[in-house]
């Protein structure tokens, strides 16, 4: 790839390359020490640049998964507590059923007991 100039409208050439581009045309074209120089300030600040990007994209990632851990956390005490409600009534209407059962049960004896009397 090789690096162009652009002109400008003062008439002034502008690079258009990209920092490592540059720093490989310079070390390519022998100006090694102006190679190192654009390596030295241009790529690093711009490798700095990508490595803080990359740490905040990292952070925020961090936060979001913390937060969905928390919401999922309450969800799941919400859904014990509505749980624990569902068994007590669950309790509650099996206790009823048993005795209206047991009562009827002994009704039905007592009738017929008293149809064995009869005869």
């Amino acid at each position: 790839m090789v690096c162009r100039s652009k002109a400008t409208s003062a008439s002034t050439p502008v690079d258009i390359c990209s920092p490592p581009e540059r720093a490989l045309e310079q070390a390519r074209g022998g100006h090694r020490e102006e190679a190192v120089r654009t390596v030295r300030d241009d790529v690093w600040r711009l490798a700095d640049t990508a490595g803080t990007a990359a740490n905040d994209l990292v952070l925020y990632d961090v936060s979001a998964a913390e937060s969905a851990a928390q919401r999922i956390e309450s969800a799941r005490q919400h859904g014990n507590r509505i749980a624990w409600q569902l068994d007590a009534l669950c309790a509650l209407v099996a206790t009823i059923a048993a005795f209206a059962t047991v009562r009827a049960v002994r009704q039905m004896h007592r009738v017929q007991q008293a149809n064995h009397d009869l005869t």
